[in-house]
């Protein structure tokens, strides 16, 4: 008799069980079916955004390759000088002000992007 009433506490202790994960945890193409709804809504409000930007970060990342910016800066006194032999960079004095003017340019740069992008969407939604 104990193990009947157990067995049916337990089915009952499983089946509010089932109700929550049923209830909070998506089905298995939930996500990706919800990605693919939001992300077409978005590309057809926004007129393919997302290949504009693709193309901007492939011409970005082609300057990924110049590591040794610096050597492209160095100067080499030609033999016949008395500085022979000696290389200079030109970029060592003003290595702190341009780490200042990029980190400016950078701030220009996201407060205009952050106003394009909201002029827009605030255009698409008034519709």
């Amino acid at each position: 008799m104990l193990n009947f009433l157990l067995g049916g506490i337990w089915s009952i202790v499983e089946a509010v069980l089932n109700f929550f994960i049923w209830l909070f945890i998506p089905s298995e193409g939930f996500l990706l079916s919800w990605q693919q709804e939001i992300s077409g809504r978005f590309n057809e409000r926004m007129g393919n955004i997302i290949q504009a930007l693709g193309y901007i970060g492939s011409r970005f990342s082609n300057l990924q390759g110049y590591s040794n910016l610096d050597r492209y800066f160095e100067v080499d006194f030609p033999a016949g000088t008395f500085l022979h032999g000696m290389r200079v960079n030109l970029l060592t004095p003003a290595r702190g002000f341009l780490g200042w003017l990029r980190m400016a340019l950078t701030g220009v740069v996201v407060l205009l992007t952050a106003l394009g992008v909201y002029s827009r969407v605030k255009s698409i939604l008034r519709g």
